[in-house]
């Protein structure tokens, strides 16, 4: 054994031994680094790739929010284009529908209404309104004592406007043009009435121009030294709003002085009816044959209480 140990043969087998197991470790290190840089480097050309996708991507995007804000901002100019049209549009159709209305109003006579005022010596005829009322026809009918005035004669003016002895026609004239702020006078004189202060008194007014109908009703009471005065006025409405419903007048104004007879107190409160009108007492208004029946109520105070007169504020002559 001594001389095997102490040969040199035996140490050259077992260096050439530890070299073919260094060369087989080396080896196998070199594949492993081999390996190693193979991976590394498809990380590193995986990450760039995936690197310039974020970058490509992220290219889009800022171009995708460019664009998206060049959009906006054109749809903010179209809008604003948009809204710049409408406003013309709806200014241009609010000026043709004001030349129209006042086309309208001119050949029509628009919301204005015809009215009778007070004066000493009879009346004055006046409009309200912004326009005048073309051919307006005006006929005053007098009823003298219209309190006992007889039931059939009433039925008979309202149905067909025939007047008979105890209704009288005292005037019938046309105006070609009435405009607000201007005023006709109608006196007594051109009614040939003598205002009686002993009795009642009723004066209609009837007028009509080219498309509408009113009529304004008036009436005296002589009392404790005063004429108690009723003033009512209404457009006749000619149009049904439902089918089979009659059209009731539309009340412009309704005024009463406040001790004109047959008032009634409700509560602290006085009413008065339009049946006063006609002294139109329930028996009374059984008998009317009128289809518009004067059944409303109206409360005298604030604009429906008027002044009543001094039995002789109005000249006879």
């Amino acid at each position: 054994m001594l001389e095997i140990f102490s040969s040199p043969y035996f140490y050259a087998v077992i260096i050439a031994g530890a070299a073919i197991v260094a060369a087989i470790g080396t080896d196998k290190i070199n594949k492993q680094r081999n390996n190693i840089a193979e991976q590394t480097e498809k990380i590193v050309k995986t990450a760039n790739v995936t690197l310039d996708q974020l970058k490509i991507a992220g290219d889009n995007i800022n171009e995708s929010l460019l664009k998206v804000e060049e959009a906006n901002s054109k749809l903010e100019e179209n809008k604003d284009k948009i809204i710049e049209t409408l406003n013309k549009t709806i200014e241009n159709n609010e000026t043709t529908l004001k030349a129209q209305e006042r086309i309208i109003g001119i050949l029509t006579g628009g919301d204005s209404f015809p009215t009778i005022l007070f004066n000493k010596k009879g009346f004055y005829l006046a409009s309200f309104g912004d326009y005048g009322i073309p051919n307006l026809k005006l006929q005053i009918v007098h009823i003298s004592n219209y309190q006992d005035c007889p039931i059939e004669s009433l039925s008979l003016y309202l149905k067909e406007n025939k007047a008979d002895k105890n209704i009288d026609i005292v005037y019938d004239e046309s105006f070609t043009k009435t405009f607000a702020g201007t005023f006709d006078l109608i006196s007594f004189s051109d009614l040939r009435i003598d205002l009686d202060k002993n009795v009642t008194h009723a004066f209609d007014f009837n007028f009509n121009s080219n498309l509408k109908r009113w009529t304004q009703r008036i009436r005296f009471v002589p009392l404790n030294g005063r004429w108690e005065v009723l003033n009512g006025l209404e457009e006749e409405i000619s149009y049904k709003e439902e089918k089979g419903k009659i059209p009731f007048p539309k009340t412009i104004h309704f005024k009463c002085s406040i001790n004109f007879p047959l008032l009634q107190e409700i509560d602290g409160k006085k009413y008065a009816r339009n049946a006063f009108y006609y002294h139109l007492t329930a028996a009374r208004q059984n008998k009317l044959n009128y289809h518009n029946l004067f059944n409303r109520s109206f409360e005298i105070s604030g604009d429906n209480e008027m002044e009543s007169f001094d039995i002789e504020y109005f000249e006879m002559k």
